[in-house]
């Protein structure tokens, strides 16, 4: 079997259940992922970071057909993110009123440090490479690392209007906690319209509906007002008591 997939930029990918046909295609540089059934698994294939099953399913009436075009068939959104995913296409994650949330992309980094410029910043958070360079690598490796594996982490915040950079915002692992943990920044030209809280709020029900989380955790210090009070509106239980410097707010998603 062989499928031909065109996207909305004209790209194509291939989906092949033909082992020798999958490592003809990938020897000439193509995009091509394996489908795998379960009496055959990874059987001949190489390592590959994506792969389907049960492709009927996916591509539901359009299965039928050799060759599935962007506009005139249906494709999945699953098969859309993993073409991004390979070409370096940043995911959209939401969008509110004012705002969009998406991957971070390794253009975002001098505009990151305009924003962290500011020392109200790095005083409450974790600041930035002191050498550029640095960061982007930091950067190129979060994108595949942790984009790549677990679909979530810190991403960028644009404003609709004029698609500008404001900060970042989404949800991390932290060693030695259990439960995932919120974070955000707002560039300060942009603080105090109600977009932080507009943006959190958004990032919890994403947490909730589309990556299943039941709580979600922030960890803010005690001379933190602002982000305390912030919170606090979110919905978060603040304890008076901090753990290694922090108060370690949480917030269940119900």
């Amino acid at each position: 079997m062989l499928k031909t997939i065109i996207f909305e930029d004209q790209k194509k990918m291939y989906i092949t259940d033909d082992p020798l046909l999958f490592k003809k295609l990938d020897a000439q540089g193509k995009e091509v992922i394996p489908c795998i059934n379960s009496h055959d698994v990874s059987d001949g294939f190489p390592f590959t970071k994506y792969a389907v099953s049960d492709i009927a399913s996916l591509f539901e009436s359009s299965y039928l057909k050799d060759t599935v075009c962007y506009g005139h068939d249906f494709i999945p959104d699953y098969i859309t993110k993993i073409h991004q995913r390979l070409n370096g296409i940043p995911w959209d994650i939401l969008k509110t009123e004012h705002l969009t949330v998406r991957e971070t992309t390794i253009e975002d980094v001098p505009r990151f440090y305009e924003i962290y410029s500011d020392p109200a910043v790095t005083k409450y958070m974790e600041d930035l490479f002191p050498d550029p360079a640095e960061e982007i690598e930091y950067t190129r490796n979060y994108i595949e690392k942790i984009y790549g594996f677990y679909g979530y982490g810190i991403w960028t915040v644009t404003d609709k209007t004029g698609n500008t950079v404001i900060g970042r915002a989404g949800i991390t692992d932290r060693e030695g906690y259990d439960t995932p943990e919120l974070g955000f920044l707002i560039d300060k030209a942009y603080r105090q319209k109600g977009y932080a809280c507009e943006v959190c709020s958004a990032i919890l029900d994403y947490a909730k509906e589309e990556l299943g989380f039941s709580q979600i955790r922030a960890l803010v210090k005690p001379d933190n007002s602002v982000s305390i009070h912030l919170l606090e509106k979110l919905g978060f239980v603040i304890p008076r008591t901090p753990h290694q410097g922090y108060l370690a707010a949480l917030r269940t998603l119900s």
